[in-house]
């Protein structure tokens, strides 16, 4: 089964400041965990759907939301002082044209396969003014998944589409300039490898990067320049930025680590273990 993950990493950077939001958020009616502070950081575990900006009580600082979905999906959100200053979302919507012409290409490639696999058509709904035609060609779009999987991935690997891709993310909107952001970062980590790092996970579901860059700053943070696990990049971000506890939701902490929690609060230490796989 998938890993899911949702925790918010709060910068506090003088520990006065960390007591006054940990007081805040400990009086809080939403069910929540916090961390034992780390550095700069504490994490506050909220339950899915719900994120730190949601919860106008809150007290207002620099915060990061990492979320996981099933392995599969993987959000990375970046808030200055304002909640709302700066948002980076990795999600892949702003992508849907590569979508449809990746499975346009698998379609193609089907076509030219003279030992293609066939699937039954499913015959269109006639009226009573329309006969039922007695066959109907079948398509691409007629296969099982695990038919079409096999043309997706060619489809995936050809040149043509690695000319879409290049075309679609050749642009300065799909990352947001981090620079807003760059008080937050460790001492010694740049600008650029951020951006690179947030670039090659825009697009990761598409294969490795192309851009030398980027495939560099993945190789240096995650030890690989793709990977088919979202947390294995939700784990890249966490070193990159410092973060401790990346991989828990509030779930998974009060299933597995009920005996560690104290008034509402967790050792990093016990966080800091692999976490468990729903």
């Amino acid at each position: 089964m998938g890993l899911y993950a949702h925790v918010t990493h709060l910068y506090l950077p003088e520990k006065g400041q960390a007591r006054v939001v940990a007081g805040a958020l400990l009086k809080s009616p939403h069910p929540l965990i916090l961390s034992t502070p780390y550095g700069k950081w504490i994490n506050v575990y909220l339950q899915m759907g719900l994120s730190y900006k949601d919860v106008p009580e809150f007290p207002t600082t620099p915060h990061v939301e990492l979320n996981c979905y099933d392995s599969e999906g993987l959000d990375v959100r970046l808030y200055a002082q304002d909640r709302l200053a700066f948002l980076f979302e990795s999600g892949c919507s702003e992508f849907a044209e590569q979508d449809e012409r990746l499975l346009e290409i698998a379609a193609e490639l089907w076509e030219a396969d003279p030992n293609h696999p066939v699937a039954s058509p499913v015959p269109k709904p006639s009226s009573e003014d329309e006969p039922l035609p007695g066959s109907l060609k079948p398509t691409f779009w007629d296969l099982s998944p695990e038919q079409q999987d096999k043309y997706i991935a060619q489809a995936n690997r050809s040149g043509e589409f690695k000319k879409v891709v290049a075309a679609t993310t050749d642009s300065d909107d799909l990352v947001p300039d981090p620079t807003v952001f760059a008080p937050y970062l460790p001492e010694g980590n740049t600008l650029d490898e951020f951006r690179n790092l947030l670039a090659a996970i825009s697009t990761r579901t598409y294969g490795e990067p192309t851009d030398n860059d980027q495939r560099a700053t993945l190789q240096k943070w995650m030890g690989a320049v793709h990977s088919d696990k979202a947390e294995d990049y939700l784990r890249a971000v966490s070193r990159f930025l410092g973060l401790k506890g990346s991989l828990w939701s509030l779930e998974s902490i009060q299933d597995k680590l009920a005996d560690k929690i104290d008034r509402r609060i967790v050792s990093l230490d016990h966080l800091e273990a692999d976490p468990p796989r729903s």
